[in-house]
């Protein structure tokens, strides 16, 4: 038994020994056993069990979580003097090759380069900034990495660890053929979408209305008119923005504006009399989600449904042949609502970038009544005016345009 505790005593002793911490030193000689790494804006230390280790003795640093450091000389923009300094400091691998990446968790710059033993930070340098040695990061890197890199790649670059790791395994790729990146940036396909559609709605229209002519001095009333659902076809523009979410190829953030008209022949009992159509202008604004799958090649079936706004504005009305006596007032009128909108269509891809589509579209409203809160009365008669929009299907045609942005 206890021959089998010695044992199990020391399997452990060497397991635990070969999960510690590691220091290379420049001599070669390593060191081992728990290190911990401080930054800070005076020195960047490196202790070993609680015994700091002078920085230009470390080679490399290896941590038991398989993090590799390196103490680096590094120039600078120091913001809080407003001046270009140096010193050492400890710098985690993120990338290694003909190019080295680091990182740095300290304050002053969190990214630096390292091309044949120069080592700078990546850092934005304010405006009308006269260092001896540096430049604004961008040109920095246009110098080190020469023709490798685009002009135009380097003149989009931002500070942030995505574009650091495209830029440099894209260089360390071209200098070497074998080279294997230790890590690689999160691709992100940001699909931006834009439709421009145009094309013609139905809608069933109601309106009850005192009809009246004029005699002498008042109004005199001597019939009604009494629609119930009367059709009509009118025209509708569409303009759609969309953007795809979490990365997605077929799911998008839906949003679109739309233009619609509505045009209503009104007729009375009356034979003799005049009147003018009913018309309406009509402004939907449209929230939602919208799923595109392809079904057959080139041909995409889509769907989108979500929120509906929408505001009416009576553009024209119903008046009597003389013109003295408007069945409903000279009335201009904006009125609103909220609903639901559902669509479907079909897409054909003409190109990467280029499809044609046509769907339909159904709007279910909250209320069909116009004037329901706001009645409409003829001068200080007491007859009311009802006038009631139901929408049918709207159907449209138009052209999608794709703008991609690979490894954004």
């Amino acid at each position: 038994m206890r021959l089998i505790l010695l044992f199990g005593f020391l399997l452990l002793m060497c397991s635990s020994g070969f999960s510690q911490d590691r220091i290379l030193l420049t001599n070669g000689e390593v060191l081992m056993g728990k290190v911990d790494i401080r930054v800070s804006r005076i020195r960047d230390r490196a202790k070993l069990n609680r015994a700091e280790v002078t920085l230009s003795e470390i080679d490399t640093i290896f941590l038991e979580s398989g993090e590799v450091y390196k103490p680096k000389r590094v120039t600078y923009y120091f913001e809080l003097g407003r001046s270009e300094e140096y010193r050492d400091v400890i710098l985690k691998e993120v990338l290694k090759g003909p190019a080295n990446l680091y990182s740095y968790s300290g304050v002053e710059f969190n990214f630096v380069l390292e091309v044949n033993e120069r080592t700078i930070a990546l850092q934005s340098l304010p405006e009308g900034t006269n260092l001896e040695t540096m430049r604004g990061f961008k040109e920095d890197i246009s110098i080190l990495l020469g023709s490798c890199v685009s002009e135009e790649r380097v003149k989009k670059l931002r500070l942030t660890r995505d574009k650091f790791l495209s830029i440099v395994n894209e260089y360390n790729e071209c200098k070497d053929s074998s080279y294997v990146p230790l890590v690689s940036p999160e691709k992100k396909d940001h699909i931006l979408v834009y439709e421009l559609s145009a094309g013609i709605h139905a809608a069933q229209h109601s309106l009850a209305a005192p009809f009246f002519r004029f005699n002498s001095s008042r109004p005199v009333k001597v019939g009604d008119i009494n629609q119930e659902n009367v059709s009509t076809i009118g025209w509708v523009v569409n303009f759609s923005f969309q953007k795809n979410l979490f990365n997605s190829k077929n799911l998008f953030f839906y949003s679109a504006v739309a233009l619609r008209k509505f045009s209503f022949q009104v007729t009375s009992e009356d034979v003799n009399s005049g009147l003018s159509n009913f018309e309406f202008i009509e402004g939907n604004y449209l929230l939602g989600l919208h799923y595109q799958k392809e079904v057959f090649d080139k041909l995409s079936l889509g769907v989108s449904s979500g929120l509906l706004a929408w505001t009416t504005k009576i553009q024209d009305n119903v008046f009597y042949n003389s013109g003295r006596y408007p069945v409903i007032p000279d009335y201009s009128a904006k009125l609103s609502g909220v609903g639901l909108f559902a669509q479907g269509g079909f897409y054909y891809e003409l190109n990467t970038k280029t499809s044609l589509f046509t769907n339909v579209r159904g709007n279910f409203r909250n209320g069909n009544n116009l004037f329901s809160q706001d009645p409409v009365r003829i001068e200080t008669s007491t007859y009311q005016n009802d006038d009631a929009l139901q929408d049918l299907f709207t159907v449209m045609v138009g052209v999608r345009l794709n703008t991609f942005r690979t490894n954004y």
